[in-house]
């Protein structure tokens, strides 16, 4: 499936009344998931336990 068909295909599963920014914020995960994906695919990926010491520190500042 292309992004465009991607994109097409999830806006029209969303409720009529929709608005702009929730189509906008819908593209923006699905895209941030497809390069997560293709990261991982890739192998540039961080163990559980490395994200998990990350949002430790994150949250502590």
């Amino acid at each position: 499936m292309t992004d465009r068909d991607l994109a097409l295909s999830t806006i029209q599963r969303l409720p009529e009344d929709v608005s702009l920014e929730d189509v906008s914020d819908e593209i923006a995960l699905l895209a941030a998931l497809r390069d997560g994906i293709r990261e991982a695919d890739e192998g540039r990926k961080r163990s559980h336990e490395d994200v998990k010491q990350m949002l430790k520190s994150w949250l502590s500042r």
